[in-house]
């Protein structure tokens, strides 16, 4: 399997959502939000890999932070300035690291966004959504950029309520 022939089948399976509704516009909407949807998903699942595999490095940056961090307060307390600036330096270093990685996990998440936003652009860069209001009399047309950015955040925020909602039980 050559990259265009994997390209055809990945572009044949994110078109199909586009498809499924006969007024343009309600399969634009429709599409745009599945690939929103699918790209927050699929960014979840990035994310929930590089956490198995980062959390030990992880643990070993905020030990190592934490342990710095001890020893520049124990040389501060026996005035020790050459030694707290040795140890508060390997302190931040320690931190700096595990800042690097936190957003290299948030990076993890949102690569699938900007694919399926690159993606989308070749598909419909040419093509505006107008918007059923007008300004002055000219009606007024937004991007694909616009919406799929919309859906994808409104997505998001539907994910995380739905995840913070209570379970049923058979109890209940």
């Amino acid at each position: 399997m050559t990259f265009s022939d994997f390209f055809l089948i990945l572009d044949s399976w994110l078109i199909a959502p586009f498809r499924w509704f006969t007024p343009a516009w309600a399969g634009f909407l429709f599409g745009t939000f599945v690939l929103a949807l699918q790209s927050l998903l699929l960014g979840r699942f990035s994310l929930f890999i590089l956490e198995k595999v980062q959390r030990r490095m992880q643990y070993q940056c905020e030990e190592e932070t934490t342990r710095r961090q001890q020893l520049a307060l124990a040389a501060i307390a026996a005035h020790d300035k050459k030694a707290y600036l040795a140890q508060n330096c390997l302190a931040q270093q320690a931190y700096g690291k595990s800042m690097a990685l936190a957003v290299g996990r948030f990076s993890a998440s949102l690569w699938p966004a900007v694919m399926a936003l690159s993606w989308m652009g070749s598909r419909f860069s040419h093509t505006p959504f107008s918007l059923p209001l007008t300004i002055g009399g000219d009606p007024v047309a937004v991007s694909y950029a616009f919406l799929f950015i919309l859906f994808f955040i409104i997505t998001h925020l539907l994910l995380k309520c739905v995840k913070g909602m209570p379970k049923l039980t058979a109890a209940s």
